[in-house]
């Protein structure tokens, strides 16, 4: 699997800046950052069934000179390009200027406006924001506060160039007018700021723009994080061979569910089975009635006063997961006890369980864990009693992984997945349609099915919590981003495989 170094943008500007001063050239950098920026103008024009109309917002600084190379490219290949400009050519930088006067020369209209109220949008087109980068912090006002509003409320399509205007990259703060971008073509790497605060609501869909930084100075940058790369799982997916049995594809044992709860236990149990496990076997507490139960699921009680009668089975199956709708009486506690001391296998766990885990050491047990809360389950579980900060947040949880010794998956938009030694791993894919109850069972069945057909645990979780992304991409464009189920997840979950399989995949 490979993953992406995520940076601080500070970190960004200045491996930029030393490889300038060891003697790369900064004009050099602009222009290649046009070409990417122009193929990637293309493409969202394609995906979005625009018009080839595109709008250009340009600020003061080098974010409006990379606009200004794209456009003369724009002009170049017929596009019909509008360019709107916000300051006067004594107030911008020296290369935003320099490729100004190039894009006049092949063309371009440009409108130097002093108000928002110039501005005119259609809905097929394209606008680009380059009004400012990743060096920008603090609050934007004035004009560009103004310039932000009319585009939001536009309900155009935006492309931002490196990050939305007004999101800080390093810290993902809004704290004024930002852009709602469609798409972020990012220069380099992937800033922390897009994935934290504010900032992931802004970034929309994230692609990588090449601008021809060596690949050494990528490498002496330390990261924050990394970005996992789906399209590199199909090499990760279970293998399996033409005689295995239901078995050897994996047996899950599965404690979930309670009288007042039973939707958690159907919901993950299904979902394991379409994540690919042989076997699944759901205990829940007496008196539990399963209405929506799938078939092929076996069924049990487990006994609050002999949990010695679950030994069979624990000894057999390859995985287990323990929590959803389980509820927090003492008896789930004592049960989820029972399971630690006796399960040497991995285990997932999640909702319930992890409120019983509370204040507990983990690192006594030998065998993998994989926590999966949301984040208020998370700052129980550590303690932490008021809001927090992501970044402080993060430190605390790698410190609670490295201590305890697990995995553990915080859910979420984005999701990060932490394991000890190891920055984090964050997984944008996902939507908000998933934002229903019920989405995270999904995520522990399938999580539970990877674990049972041998893939470690780390491993499991980015698998997992990418396929129950991509589903959940699959039936918001399916069913509308109001009209998603967490039942929906399960039934897209094999267009989920299908597309990290890839169309050379021969079933």
């Amino acid at each position: 699997m490979e993953q992406i170094k995520v940076v601080s943008a500070a970190q960004m500007a200045q491996a930029e800046a030393q490889s300038v001063s060891d003697g790369a050239n900064g004009a050099e950098y602009m222009k290649a950052a046009g070409r990417a920026l122009f193929h990637l103008i293309e493409e969202t024009i394609e995906q979005k069934e625009l018009d080839k109309r595109v709008v250009l917002l340009i600020g003061k600084g080098n974010n409006g000179g990379d606009a200004y190379t794209a456009g003369t490219i724009l002009l170049k290949e017929k596009y019909d390009v509008r360019i709107y400009h916000l300051f006067d050519d004594k107030e911008v930088s020296e290369l935003n200027l320099y490729h100004k006067k190039k894009c006049i020369k092949h063309g371009a209209e440009i409108i130097q406006i002093t108000s928002a109220d110039e501005l005119v949008f259609h809905p097929t087109e394209l606008v680009i924001d380059g009004l400012v980068g990743t060096g920008f912090s603090g609050k934007l006002e004035g004009l560009y506060a103004e310039v932000i509003r009319k585009v939001n409320q536009s309900h155009v399509v935006v492309l931002s160039i490196d990050i939305p205007a007004g999101v800080n990259g390093d810290n993902g703060r809004v704290e004024g007018e930002a852009i709602h971008a469609s798409v972020t073509g990012y220069l380099g790497q992937p800033k922390i700021g897009f994935f934290i605060n504010q900032g992931f609501d802004r970034v929309g869909a994230l692609h990588q723009l090449d601008f021809g930084l060596d690949r050494s100075y990528v490498d002496s940058m330390e990261s924050m994080a990394y970005l996992v790369d789906h399209h590199t799982f199909a090499y990760e997916l279970p293998k399996y061979k033409r005689t295995r049995h239901k078995y050897e594809a994996g047996y899950v044992l599965a404690f979930a569910g309670s009288p007042s709860m039973p939707g958690a236990a159907s919901l993950s149990t299904l979902a394991a089975l379409r994540a690919g496990a042989g076997i699944v076997r759901l205990y829940t507490p007496k008196n539990t009635h399963l209405y929506h139960l799938a078939p092929e699921v076996i069924h049990s009680e487990w006994m609050t006063d002999n949990f010695a009668s679950l030994n069979s089975e624990l000894s057999r199956a390859k995985s287990l997961y323990i929590g959803p709708g389980l509820g927090r009486e003492i008896e789930a506690r004592k049960l989820l006890d029972y399971i630690l001391q006796n399960f040497a296998k991995p285990i997932v766990l999640d909702a319930d369980a992890i409120f019983h885990l509370r204040d507990r050491d983990l690192s006594q047990f030998d065998h993998p864990l994989v926590l999966t809360p949301h984040r208020k389950e998370c700052m129980y579980l550590l303690g932490i009693e008021q809001k927090i900060e992501d970044l402080k947040l993060f430190a605390q949880i790698q410190e609670y992984v490295e201590k305890n010794r697990v995995v553990l998956v915080l859910k979420g938009a984005p999701t990060v997945i932490f394991r000890p030694h190891e920055k984090p791993s964050i997984v944008v894919s996902g939507d908000p349609a998933m934002a229903t109850a019920g989405s995270g069972d999904v995520l522990t069945g399938v999580i539970a099915a990877l674990l049972a057909q041998g893939i470690e645990p780390y491993m499991a979780s980015a698998l997992g919590t990418t396929i129950h992304g991509l589903s959940g991409e699959i039936a918001s464009g399916e069913k509308t981003v109001f009209s998603v189920i967490a039942s929906d997840l399960i039934e897209y979950l094999h267009e989920a495989i299908f597309h990290l399989l890839g169309p050379s995949h021969n079933t």
